[in-house]
């Protein structure tokens, strides 16, 4: 039986599994792109003196960052539906139980970069900004010092992600519960945060952090969008027909 075939023969419980999977990835990164728009930026990330500068002029600061970790939670909740979804059929067992073991590590993750980012971070730049000139240098190390815990953090995050998109997938693949070449999307973007992982890791906030992270995350928005509307589509011929 090919992919094709096999989605039309999934079950109704399992179409809007994948509708609700695809609605919570996409919803998440919306309200992830909406937040984004707040977020103080303009100086090149590893200037640590203008970003610290710029994080302490921020009134909202804190308050995104709380507000881009539940957009996070929003898109880890889909993969964990997705992988309800993949679940209930056989190939996809073993994997949909590693994809949401990754994905819970990747939400633990995600609440550590942006408490370290959005609390620690934020307390020690308005330290430094308000300290007096003969406690500028310390205050400044100590700024410096939370930034680098922030990247190794941001490193880890970076592998947790790939990881569990390079899962979600192979099992896509495996299962075709949607067209494979989804399944495939997901895998290079797996890898391209892989990759995000080891530049942030080496190299904090770089350039070609930035293009990497950027080229994954729009990898998997295609996803996001692809499993979205083919689960709505499946899950409409699921529905019974109107009687008039």
């Amino acid at each position: 039986m090919d992919g094709e075939a096999s989605r039309e023969d999934l079950p109704a419980r399992q179409r809007g599994l994948i509708w609700l999977g695809g609605l919570l990835l996409v919803g998440g990164e919306v309200a992830g792109a909406i937040v984004g728009a707040f977020h103080a930026g303009g100086a090149k990330a590893n200037d640590h003196a203008a970003v610290f500068k710029q994080y302490a002029e921020s009134d909202s600061w804190t308050a995104v960052h709380i507000l881009l970790f539940m957009s996070a939670l929003l898109i880890i909740a889909g993969v964990v539906v997705l992988a309800r979804a993949l679940a209930q059929v056989e190939r996809g067992r073993s994997l949909a139980v590693l994809i949401a073991v990754s994905a819970a590590v990747s939400a633990a993750a995600a609440g550590l970069v942006l408490a370290v980012d959005g609390v620690a971070l934020k307390q020690t730049a308005d330290a430094w900004v308000n300290a007096v000139p003969a406690q500028k240098a310390f205050a400044f190390h100590d700024a410096e010092v939370i930034r680098w815990l922030e990247w190794g953090a941001n490193s880890f995050l970076a592998t947790a992600e790939g990881v569990t998109y390079m899962l979600l997938g192979w099992a896509i693949v495996r299962t075709a519960i949607v067209p494979k070449w989804i399944g495939w999307l997901s895998v290079v973007a797996g890898v391209g945060y892989v990759g995000v992982a080891f530049s942030v890791g080496y190299e904090g906030f770089t350039d070609t952090t930035s293009a990497l992270g950027v080229t994954a995350g729009v990898l998997f928005v295609f996803v996001s969008i692809a499993i979205a509307v083919i689960g709505w589509r499946a899950k409409k011929r699921a529905a019974p027909p109107v009687v008039a």
